[in-house]
C-alpha cells in the first residue's frame, strides 16, 4: 500500500532534481558534487497538523520501556505496540526494515520515538529516521503520520557514498487513504517552507509542495497498480545550485498531472529507478512551468536512460520564445550556424501576433536538451546538458 507513497516521493525528488538540471545544467560537474558523506535533518513545527498523514511503520520493542518521566497524558498501553505493528506490516512485507525505540499512546494517537524505516537492499538505498512521529486515523479513514522534531534522510548512491542533507519544513503532512481491504485509494503529501542543504552550501528552498496519487482500480503488476494517476505542484523553488542557469535560481512554479503506465515492484530505491527507466516512463499532461523568462505549458513523457539521466520528449507552448532563446544564448551560446534560421522561422510564425504562444518539441536524449527544428524546416538547437541523478 505505502509503496505508492514512496513512488510519489520519488517523483517529487526527480521533479526537484529535474528543475535544477534541465536547461540549468551544463556547469562544471564538480561545483555541485555531493560530499562523500551526507545526512538530512528536517525539524518540523512544534505543533504539527493533527490530520497530517504518512506511511506506516513498524512496531517498537515495548511501550513499557518508556521512561518514568513520560508525561501523564501519555500511556504505555498494551495495545500501542500491536497497533503500531499493524502500520509496519505492509512496509515489512515490501522488504523494508522498520523499527522504533518506543511506542506509547497520547490521547487518540500513537507516538513512535526513534522511528527508522530503511531500504536494506544494496546501493542505491535509503533510510528515514524520525525523532518522534504521531500516528492516527482521521474521520475519513485516512492513515496519518506526522513527524515531530528532527528527521534524517540518508541516501546511498551506486558507489556506496552516503549523502547527508540538513533540512527543515514549516509543515509536513502525508495522508494515506485505504479501503476496508487495506488497498490504497489515495495518497496526498503537502509541505510548506521546505529547506534542504548540503554541508557548507546555501539551502534549496521550496515555498510549497503538493503531491496527490490515485492508484488505478483493480490489482496491478507491482506495488502501485499500472496506470495510476496523480498530480504534482511545486511553488517558489529557489536553488542556489542553479546559479549558472540562464533562467535564474528561482522557479515560480512547476505543476503537472502524471500517469504511471507501469507498476513498481517494491519500496527499494532501485525499484523506483527501474520503474522510471521503462521505455514508457511517466506521461505528463497539463504541464505548467514558470521559471524566469520561461513561461510554458504542455505535455510529454519523462524517463531515466541507462545513465540515469532524464530522457523523453516534451511539447511546450512557450510565451515569448525569442526572449527565452536570447537568455539561453547569453549564458550557453547557441549554435550560430542554426540560430538565424530558427529566429527567422519563429518571427515568421508570430507575424503580427507577437503575443502568440507557438508549440515547440523539446527532446532530452543522450544527456542533451534539444530544440527540434523539423516542424519549422530548420536545424536542431542544443539548449543544455543533463547530469545523471545521484
Amino acid at each position: 500500500m505505502n509503496r505508492a507513497l514512496v513512488l510519489g516521493g520519488g517523483l517529487v525528488a526527480i521533479a526537484i532534481v529535474a528543475a535544477v538540471v534541465v536547461i540549468g545544467g551544463g556547469g562544471p560537474a564538480t561545483d555541485d558534487a555531493p560530499p562523500a558523506t551526507t545526512v538530512a535533518t528536517v525539524p518540523t513545527p512544534a505543533a504539527p497538523n493533527p490530520t497530517a498523514p504518512t506511511p506506516a511503520v513498524e512496531a517498537a520493542p515495548a511501550a513499557a520501556s518508556a521512561p518514568a518521566t513520560t508525561p501523564p497524558d501519555r500511556a504505555a498501553t498494551g495495545n500501542a505496540p500491536a497497533e503500531f505493528e499493524t502500520w509496519a506490516a505492509p512496509l515489512r512485507a515490501a522488504g523494508l526494515a522498520v523499527t522504533a525505540d518506543s511506542v506509547v499512546r497520547e490521547g487518540d494517537v500513537l507516538i513512535a520515538s526513534g522511528l527508522s524505516i530503511a531500504d536494506p537492499s544494496p546501493a542505491p538505498r535509503w533510510r528515514w529516521l524520525v525523532d518522534e512521529a504521531a500516528i492516527d486515523n482521521d474521520a475519513a479513514g485516512r492513515a496519518n503520520l506526522s513527524p515531530r522534531g528532527s528527521q534524517t534522510l540518508e541516501l546511498v548512491d551506486l558507489a556506496g557514498s552516503t549523502t547527508t542533507l540538513e533540512a527543515s519544513a514549516e509543515r509536513l503532512s502525508i495522508a494515506v487513504e485505504r479501503d476496508p481491504s487495506g488497498s490504497v485509494t489515495a495518497i496526498a503529501l503537502e509541505a510548506t517552507g521546505v529547506a534542504v542543504a548540503r554541508a557548507n552550501q546555501d539551502p534549496l528552498r521550496i515555498g510549497s509542495l503538493a503531491l496527490g496519487l490515485v492508484p488505478a482500480a483493480g490489482p496491478g503488476p507491482g506495488a502501485t497498480p499500472a496506470h495510476a494517476t496523480g498530480t504534482i505542484a511545486l511553488a517558489n523553488l529557489v536553488s542556489p545550485a542553479a546559479s549558472a542557469s540562464p533562467l535564474g535560481t528561482r522557479i515560480e512554479r512547476i505543476a503537472a498531472d502524471f500517469a504511471l503506465p507501469e507498476g513498481i515492484a517494491g519500496l527499494a530505491l532501485g525499484d523506483l529507478v527501474n520503474a522510471l527507466a521503462t521505455p514508457e516512463g511517466v506521461a505528463l499532461s497539463d504541464l505548467d512551468v514558470g521559471w524566469g523568462v520561461l513561461v510554458a505549458t504542455g505535455s510529454g513523457t519523462l524517463r531515466l536512460d541507462d545513465a540515469r539521466r532524464l530522457a523523453g520528449t516534451l511539447v511546450l507552448g512557450v510565451t515569448q520564445p525569442l526572449t527565452v532563446l536570447d537568455a539561453v544564448h547569453a549564458v550557453r551560446g547557441l549554435d550560430r550556424a542554426v540560430m538565424p534560421d530558427v529566429y527567422a522561422a519563429i518571427l515568421a510564425e508570430l507575424g503580427d501576433r507577437p503575443a502568440a504562444v507557438p508549440d515547440f518539441v523539446v527532446d532530452m536524449t543522450g544527456g542533451e536538451i534539444i530544440l527540434r527544428g523539423a516542424e519549422r524546416a530548420t536545424g536542431d538547437l542544443t539548449l543544455g546538458t543533463l547530469a545523471p541523478l545521484p
